[in-house]
């Protein structure tokens, strides 16, 4: 074949080739934009999917606070039944207190009459101690109120030594604070000298063991004696005056407020008078 012809195919071939990659241009772009679209509605797709995110992150957030508000009116509640709770507890206990405050003034106003009762028999002690150094042992006569011979003889051969001896012992178990054998003593020493100068002394400060030892149904007889036996006796008014308690502390404030107002009108103005006077007014006080 002649040159011309080859150049002539040549030319064909590089023409079909060119309209060829022309046609995959141009189906490669129709693909591209095919595939654009495609990714477009996709995106169309998925965008409303995103678009809900914040929408549900909303719920859950209010979802979220309304149940913190749930928690905390809870807790309130639970606080504020916690606090009811303690106001009660509160209150008991200060009713507590106010029983104890009161409990507590009845023994300090006891405590008080208490110590008042001793000041007085310890002034009284002290001053039959002294009588007792000093008394003289030939008064038995003053004191002996029999008529009768008989008396009359019982009480010179009474041992006035002996007597006093015996008091003195009797009485000084009483200060030593030993009742039991106190008691005994003075038992004794009013068997043995009945009519004796002491004799009054000794019933007073009998009835007086037995008080202190808050056996007052005996305290009472042996007071009531004084009164009986010894009616000019010096221990007469004390003695009243321990009846008068005797009869409070048995709670019969009848006779407690009899004997003690009998007693401040007999002896006006003395110390056991004054003593009285302070019984019946924390008798009134107390509402008896």
């Amino acid at each position: 074949m002649s040159k011309g012809c080859f150049r002539f195919i040549g030319l064909a071939i590089v023409s079909l080739s060119l309209s060829f990659s022309g046609m995959v241009l141009a189906q490669t772009s129709i693909q591209s934009s095919n595939s654009g679209i495609t990714s477009s509605a996709t995106i169309k797709q998925v965008q409303p999917h995103y678009q809900s995110v914040p929408v549900l992150q909303t719920s859950t957030d209010t979802r979220l606070k309304r149940l913190e508000r749930l928690l905390e009116g809870r807790a309130l509640v639970d606080m504020m039944t916690q606090i009811q709770m303690l106001q009660q507890e509160v209150q008991q206990l200060r009713g507590q207190l106010e029983e104890h405050k009161h409990a507590l003034g009845e023994i300090k106003k006891r405590q008080r009459d208490l110590y008042t009762d001793l000041d007085g028999r310890i002034s009284e002690l002290k001053q039959q101690s002294s009588r007792v150094v000093v008394a003289p042992t030939t008064s038995v006569k003053e004191k002996q109120k029999a008529s009768s011979t008989e008396q009359v003889n019982l009480m010179v051969s009474v041992d006035p030594v002996k007597e006093q001896k015996a008091y003195n012992d009797a009485f000084m178990m009483l200060n030593l604070r030993r009742y039991k054998e106190a008691k005994v003593k003075f038992m004794a020493f009013l068997k043995n000298y009945s009519g004796g100068s002491y004799a009054d002394n000794a019933q007073y400060w009998l009835g007086e063991a037995y008080y202190v030892t808050n056996d007052y149904d005996n305290a009472l007889v042996m007071f009531k004696k004084i009164k009986e036996l010894y009616p000019d006796s010096s221990k007469l008014p004390g003695a009243m005056l321990k009846m008068g308690y005797v009869y409070y502390e048995k709670k019969d404030y009848v006779n407690a407020k009899k004997t003690l107002t009998h007693l401040v009108e007999t002896y006006p103005g003395s110390t056991v008078s004054k003593q009285a006077t302070r019984r019946l007014k924390k008798i009134k006080r107390d509402g008896h």
